[in-house]
């Protein structure tokens, strides 16, 4: 089973990242990888280079852009976990991390 690793993207809270890895999960951030302010077709090619699963809160582009690229063939990694934005409490990050983790895995 290969090891998930999560990119969360400069809209998702930075404690959700540190949760992830809490949970023993590779986690990096748009903030961690220096990439802040990135467009978001970047954003899928670097995650996908890198073989990183995207989360994000953006449903108005990445669904688009999902589909733009599976037009054209091109794949990507999981990528574009859309999240709730009321996802703050701790036990929910932990369930949805390892609902991600086993669709993913």
């Amino acid at each position: 089973m290969a090891t998930v690793r999560f990119y969360l993207d400069e809209d998702v809270h930075t404690f959700i990242a540190e949760a992830v890895r809490l949970r023993g999960y590779e986690a990096t951030t748009t903030r961690d990888q220096r990439r802040l302010g990135a467009e978001d077709p970047d954003q899928l090619i670097f995650t996908r280079q890198r073989g990183y699963t995207l989360v994000t809160y953006n449903v108005q582009d990445y669904p688009r852009l999902h589909y733009e690229w599976l037009a054209t063939g091109k794949h990507h990694c999981l990528t574009g976990h859309a999240l709730n934005r009321s996802l703050t409490e701790r036990s929910k990050v932990g369930s949805w991390v390892d609902a991600s983790a086993s669709l993913s895995g």
